[in-house]
């Protein structure tokens, strides 16, 4: 009876081990697979786009500059990110007219992701200096576009520090502040392939972020 109430305890503690020693090397099983998943995905949507390119995490961090947001009010670029999500950050501008064609698609996206459990918002920043605060918002409500769009790189603060390679280009910036992936030309947002590519590629890298988390934590 004395060698049973000695070997229960260590057996329960030869089990704990084995389940801590293997937790890293199943995370790092499903990360592997889930980035799997993310290429494909990203193979699949290249065609709606001029070009596509995806970056890696802490590639391509966006650089931080002042900005007037849809009240006027100048603050640092990075309040319109998320410590939580994704932010979709559409580039535009008024003198661009394929930029124009595809706001329209973009405040739909930003409706409808609202709606859904989905961590991605969508913002637009403008890159007009020569249009005041007033003015660009006189022209978004012509225009019919929401203040998803009335961000303003009012003082060129992009063009300084982000090679912009064409109008419009949008970027996928994670809750970290880095660029994610890079689409150049304008698009149809609302296309259902390119929701489910922006919806799984966003769920996918904050699950893949989770599992690093506690793979850190349980090999500290």
């Amino acid at each position: 009876m004395t060698n049973k109430k000695i070997l229960i305890p260590i057996i329960g503690l030869i089990c704990v081990a084995l389940i801590l020693f293997s937790v890293p090397f199943i995370m790092d099983i499903m990360t592997a697979d889930k980035l799997a998943r993310q290429k494909i995905i990203v193979e699949n949507v290249r065609t709606h786009f001029a070009k596509l390119t995806i970056y890696d995490e802490g590639e391509k961090e966006l650089p931080l500059f002042d900005i007037r947001n849809p009240q006027g009010e100048v603050v640092s670029l990075s309040s319109i990110l998320s410590r939580d999500g994704f932010v979709l950050l559409n580039l535009w501008a008024t003198w661009c007219p394929p930029c124009i064609n595809e706001l329209p698609s973009l405040q739909a996206l930003s409706k409808e992701e609202n709606k859904k459990n989905v961590k991605l918002f969508v913002k637009g920043l403008s890159l007009d200096q020569n249009l005041s605060h007033d003015e660009l918002g006189g022209f978004l409500k012509r225009h019919q576009i929401g203040s998803f769009a009335h961000y303003q790189d009012h003082r060129n603060g992009l063009i300084k520090t982000y090679s912009v390679p064409a109008m419009p280009t949008t970027l996928l910036v994670d809750n970290k502040g880095y660029v994610r992936a890079e689409f150049l030309g304008d698009a149809d947002w609302t296309n259902s392939e390119i929701k489910a590519f922006l919806e799984d590629f966003v769920t996918i890298s904050l699950e893949s972020n989770e599992y690093k988390f506690l793979t850190n934590f349980w090999q500290s």
